[in-house]
């Protein structure tokens, strides 16, 4: 939990902070320890930026490093740099295997609604959730750094041209899990993650996870 909120901060700010540091933060950490494992952090994580996104790191978190835990994530609210977006996030330290270990995840307190409803009354658990899986490791720019099971190496990626959604043909580093079902259309594919969808929906004809063409 971050400790300050820049900006034209104020108490209602610090309330609505720390309501869903309560509630829907609580509820997604709850739902990803029992979704999730990984493998155990040995000893302490010792966060090496001052600064993480928009969170200022304790000096204490840096200087004698947190125990008991597998990844920490900082909470601002801070709404300098939010644009239109209520939740964002960033990676600033990795493991060994790249996983992200300290991360940051924003609210932007300015972007409430007008009528100034609750942050409940909000979707905030579905947007922390959708945040919190993309440090975790639901993003593009990790996927490279998924690790094959059978061989603990990473899938990594390689150079080739794709057509963009708005038609443009750019050349960039496709993590090699991804493939492309049909023109502007991807999938992730790994062994396991087949088989989980197969069980999941009960359909064996399933070849991956597609992708999102665009954001809702």
């Amino acid at each position: 939990y971050a400790d300050h909120v820049q900006g034209q901060s104020n108490e209602l700010d610090l309330r609505r902070l720390s309501l869903l540091m309560d509630t829907s933060f609580n509820r997604t950490a709850s739902f990803y320890s029992k979704a999730l494992s990984t493998r155990r952090v040995m000893g302490k994580i010792f966060p090496t930026v001052q600064v993480c996104g928009n969170g200022r790191i304790p000096s204490a978190d840096r200087e004698m490093g947190v125990a008991d835990a597998d990844i920490l994530i900082y909470v601002s609210g801070d709404s300098i740099y939010c644009g239109g977006a209520r939740v964002h996030a960033a990676i600033c330290d990795y493991d060994q295997f790249h996983r992200p270990v300290v991360a940051n995840i924003n609210v932007c307190l300015t972007n409430e609604t007008p009528d100034d409803r609750s942050p409940l009354e909000l979707d905030y658990d579905n947007i922390i959730t959708s945040e919190t899986a993309r440090i975790l490791g639901a993003s593009a720019s990790l996927f490279r750094h998924y690790r094959n099971p059978d061989t603990n190496k990473p899938y990594g990626s390689s150079k080739m041209s794709v057509t963009c959604v708005d038609s443009s043909v750019e050349s960039i580093a496709m993590p090699n899990i991804i493939s492309e079902v049909e023109p502007g259309s991807y999938e992730v594919r790994t062994p396991k993650l087949v088989e989980t969808l197969r069980n999941h929906f009960s359909c064996m004809t399933l070849t991956g996870a597609r992708l999102e063409r665009k954001k809702n």
